[in-house]
């Protein structure tokens, strides 16, 4: 069985795959609503497991978004998909959720909310990066090459990266999250990461500064 999840957002989505079916679970929060990623992610990967009639303990390779996006989100799945593949001893794969996002387009931009003013921006073409992960301030986004735009980064800054050419999908399109395949697919087919350089990819340095004394 092959375990992944994604918590760069406020969204916590866990998939599982046996190599016939994939099960799945997402929370997305309510308004007011905190991330559920702590109380969520290792319910949902029990949950999901013993759907498709298995448990932890028959997984072999673990996949996790790795960013950029939210510093906490990351933190929580990092630390969970390490202290899972070092229990089980099982591979470990470091999986863009960017990348998530464009998986299966001919070529689109995504968009994760940086907050800040800031989105975390990459584009991509079959599959492939061509341009971030990087953060680009919503005064910026006009000068981005138009496309396709998904992701609640395209949610939240709509008017300015339509303003900008983009073609920004209705808010509730599917497009604009984590599909449970595309978390299956990537962690398949990517190379194994050692468990050493499992790390968040912040792509910029956190909010939070330490305190002078």
């Amino acid at each position: 069985m092959i375990l992944a999840f994604d918590t760069a957002t406020a969204a916590t989505v866990v998939a599982c795959g046996d190599g016939r079916r994939v099960a799945w679970r997402r929370h997305d929060p309510a308004a007011g609503e905190r991330p559920g990623h702590t109380a969520l992610l290792l319910r949902f990967a029990h949950e999901v497991t013993a759907e498709l009639r298995g448990s932890l303990a028959d997984v072999t390779r673990i996949g996790v978004g790795v960013g950029p996006g939210s510093f906490t989100g990351l933190r929580i799945g990092v630390t969970a998909a390490r202290a899972l593949a070092q229990s089980l001893d099982v591979e470990a794969v470091a999986v863009s959720s960017l990348a998530l996002l464009a998986w299966q387009e001919a070529e689109i931009s995504v968009a994760i909310d940086a907050r800040r003013g800031e989105v975390f921006y990459g584009r991509y073409v079959a599959g492939n990066a061509l341009e971030g992960p990087r953060a680009v301030p919503a005064h910026e986004i006009e000068q981005l090459l138009p496309g396709w735009v998904v992701g609640d980064g395209a949610i939240r800054y709509r008017t300015e990266f339509e303003a900008a050419g983009f073609t920004v999908p209705a808010d509730r399109d599917d497009a604009h999250r984590v599909d449970a395949n595309a978390l299956i697919a990537l962690t398949t087919e990517l190379k194994v990461t050692p468990i050493e350089q499992l790390l968040p990819d912040y792509v910029r340095a956190p909010d939070a500064k330490p305190r002078v004394v």
